[in-house]
């Protein structure tokens, strides 16, 4: 988005548009590649791209870091996150066990109501190719939400899942990658619709360990030491 598109803007507009522009730059930017795990977020260098004020910035900041994406360093300001190997396995770990748990309490609950909202959430592949990072957050986000546990969210939320995802799209995201990662999804969903608990448990936790070996085959400079 460019510097005279926020200028045109209507006055009216909130200021929390304003942030949300700023994170909504800075996701993309780690989404595509164009901002890496470790690279620092210049407030000036911001402030002259966006067309926003020194305080929008800092709100934005503060915001991401909040959801794990940013930390701020002493003296040198933000930048975007950086994770060794470890922390990223030890913490898709948890998220395996969490998520198992989700899929597992959807299956025991499930009903006709909740079925069709699953089927919904899982479209043929060619129709979820279009925007797949949407749609594989749409799918978990919907299995976390039919489990019926208000505070699996939160949770999943504090292993830094969304970091991942957008750190690591560029890695996920070929085809082979989606293939296997649309089939290990519709083996989920099946065994939810089937009311097989025990099995829609250990096949999301295989689902989310396959995508922490995708993640491991990332270049050294995702992580850090």
């Amino acid at each position: 988005m460019s510097k005279s598109d926020l200028l045109e803007r209507p006055r009216s507009e909130s200021a929390a548009g304003a942030v949300g522009t700023v994170v909504s730059y800075i996701r993309d930017g780690m989404r595509e590649g164009w901002l890496v795990p470790g690279q620092r977020l210049i407030e000036p260098d911001l402030i002259a791209r966006l067309g926003v004020s020194r305080g929008t910035v800092r709100e934005a900041l503060t915001r991401l870091q909040g959801e794990g994406l940013v930390e701020f360093e002493r003296f040198r300001g933000a930048r975007i996150r950086i994770l060794s190997r470890k922390a990223v396995i030890e913490l898709n770990q948890i998220r395996a066990v969490l998520e198992g748990l989700g899929a597992r309490l959807a299956a025991e609950r499930i009903d006709e109501k909740a079925m069709a909202v699953l089927r919904a959430a899982h479209p043929p592949f060619q129709e979820a190719l279009h925007d797949y990072t949407a749609y594989n957050k749409a799918l978990h986000n919907t299995i976390v939400r039919l489990s019926g546990n208000d505070s699996l969210a939160p949770a999943i939320a504090a292993t830094l899942r969304e970091t991942f995802r957008l750190q690591f799209d560029k890695t996920l995201s070929t085809r082979e990658s989606r293939l296997r990662s649309y089939a290990e999804h519709t083996g989920i969903v099946e065994a939810i619709l089937k009311g097989d608990a025990k099995g829609a448990e250990r096949r999301m936790i295989a689902h989310i360990n396959s995508s922490t070996e995708a993640i491991m085959q990332a270049p050294e400079h995702f992580f850090s030491k």
